[in-house]
């Protein structure tokens, strides 16, 4: 979507500079029609729309569809006013069929992000804080001083009143919304590009409609400066979409199917800079509320001419006291973000504490060099796996030797020998199952633990290992082969110890490096005369 969002943001440049160029210069026969000019940004806005619906997935793509319509609804209002002016020579009169499609526009554009809302979990309708309310209250009581007392006053029809009334009470649902975008956002989604365009959007239907109620209140001529930027708003929203369809696509691929996130949003020094643009974002939800408070205060003291020296004591005393309460939640503010702080560093070094516990439980267990269990592993690892009296179970168990080891060490060097225990444990790994349990026994030597083996499945395990040893390259080169001894015990071998398995497989052993290395020899509890297995 990248290529969209350029080509339109081009788009809407050249149609601003083209525009203005027109009304600074007031080049006619441009700047007499440039209500109609004004239509070809907006028309530029419903194929921008329609990329942003498009690339949007279908759950997500309801209020863009609303937002769409708002921009078809403005644009035939506009269209119908533009052409009874230009018939008529004069602006249509209050109610007209333009003002239907206006207030329309309003109406489905408050829809439209109505259930935008409803879609993103980082905006909340029913969370209308506090803060929220005064600001609108506030917001709401300097639109009515600026805009509906002055049409209360006019001379008109009731109906006429009526229609131009719903104007600014369009503007305070206008508030609302911005009101919403701002006190009720997280400030990592605030700062998403699809956010601030929208706010801009808002910001901007908002005041050109307040502009709008001046000129007319003071007579003043400034429609004209206003056009072209009437005609871009709808225009900035579509390219909203466009950027909220990228963002929503990012997000879905950080989260998993059961909603955990699998990667980070953003760099460390995107973070930063977010969390930079955060504190000062604060500072605007805080003051925003007192400012727009005592911009009505203000209005009312100067109105009611509130001169006496009482008056004026309260008034700065209820100055006041809001900045007090303005400097106590910065304070509170302050203290909980270093509270976050020192949680996420408690929650760090606990993490790091963990880490290096897994990291000493790992290197008492291991051996560093194979990456088998250590000696005193597998020693607890015997006692737990020996056969219960009175079940079935059985235990097989290997004790392999590297025959000629020392000669490697002495010929190539000790970093050659370690190479070589390496190989020889990738190929015990390889040999046996996933439950069996393997480990270096000391130097040279290592033991496979076998649960659940029958003096069979131990030979086939060590025919297979000592198979895959003579075929290695590496081995084969510096003459080395493996010898090894073998032993199982049943649980029907009732007087059978561990230590006595140990002694059984260590003594087996010792006759196959006795018969000639590269060997296994086999030998069985309940046999008492040791059974020589050569696979030479």
């Amino acid at each position: 979507m990248k290529k969209p969002r350029c080509i339109f943001i081009s788009l809407m440049l050249i149609f601003l500079f083209v525009a203005y160029t027109f009304v600074f210069f007031e080049i006619e026969p441009f700047f007499s029609y440039i209500d109609v000019i004004e239509l070809l940004g907006i028309v530029l806005a419903l194929p921008c729309f329609v990329l942003a619906i498009r690339a949007h997935r279908a759950e997500d793509r309801v209020p863009w569809i609303w937002f769409l319509l708002t921009a078809v609804l403005f644009l035939i209002g506009d269209a119908l006013w533009a052409y009874i002016s230009h018939t008529t020579g004069s602006d249509p009169e209050s109610p007209s069929v333009c003002d239907v499609f206006y207030l329309t526009n309003t109406v489905t554009c408050v829809i439209g992000f109505f259930l935008f809302s409803i879609r993103q979990k980082s905006l909340s309708l029913t969370h209308f804080s506090l803060d929220s309310f005064i600001s609108l209250f506030a917001a709401a009581g300097i639109i009515a001083i600026t805009s509906i007392t002055p049409i209360m006053r006019k001379e008109a029809s009731t109906i006429a009143i009526a229609t131009q009334i719903c104007y600014p009470i369009g503007d305070i649902l206008l508030v609302a919304l911005l009101l919403i975008l701002v006190f009720n956002s997280k400030p990592k989604d605030f700062f998403r590009t699809s956010r601030i365009l929208m706010l801009l959007s808002f910001l901007g239907m908002f005041l050109t409609d307040q502009f709008s109620f001046i000129e007319s209140s003071l007579g003043v001529e400034l429609n004209p400066y206003f056009e072209p930027l009437w005609g871009t708003l709808h225009l900035l929203l579509a390219i909203a979409g466009l950027y909220d369809a990228s963002e929503r696509e990012e997000e879905l691929k950080e989260i998993g199917e059961d909603g955990a996130v699998l990667a980070e949003s953003s760099c460390d020094t995107e973070g930063e800079r977010i969390r930079s643009w955060a504190r000062g974002f604060e500072y605007v939800r805080i003051v925003l509320p007192y400012l727009l408070t005592f911009s009505v205060l203000a209005y009312i003291a100067s109105k009611h001419k509130m001169q006496d020296i009482y008056s004026l004591w309260a008034i700065v005393l209820f100055i006041l006291l809001c900045f007090r309460q303005v400097f106590v939640i910065l304070h509170n503010r302050r203290l909980l973000r270093a509270l976050q702080k020192s949680r996420t560093e408690l929650n760090l070094k606990n993490k790091k504490l963990e880490q290096m516990n897994e990291k000493i439980l790992h290197d008492a267990e291991i051996d560093f060099l194979t990456s088998l269990l250590n000696r005193r592993c597998i020693d607890e690892k015997c006692e737990m796996l020996k056969p219960k009296k009175n079940s079935t179970d059985s235990l097989g168990l290997l004790i392999i030797d590297v025959d000629f080891f020392k000669r490697v060490n002495d010929t190539y060097g000790h970093q050659e020998g370690d190479k070589i225990l390496q190989k020889v444990a990738a190929l015990i790994r390889g040999c046996i199952r996933g439950e069996d349990l393997a480990g270096r026994f000391g130097g040279d030597e290592f033991i496979v633990l076998l649960p659940g083996a029958s003096h069979v499945a131990v030979e086939h395990v060590a025919l297979r290992l000592i198979a895959q040893a003579r075929a290695d390259v590496s081995l084969k080169e510096k003459q080395v082969t493996l010898s090894i001894g073998g032993a199982s015990w049943s649980s029907y071998d009732s007087d059978y110890t561990m230590k006595r398995l140990m002694k059984d497989a260590d003594d087996a052993l010792y006759l196959a490096k006795e018969g000639g290395r590269d060997r296994y020899v086999m030998h069985k509890a309940w046999v008492i005369v040791p059974c020589f297995i050569d696979v030479l």
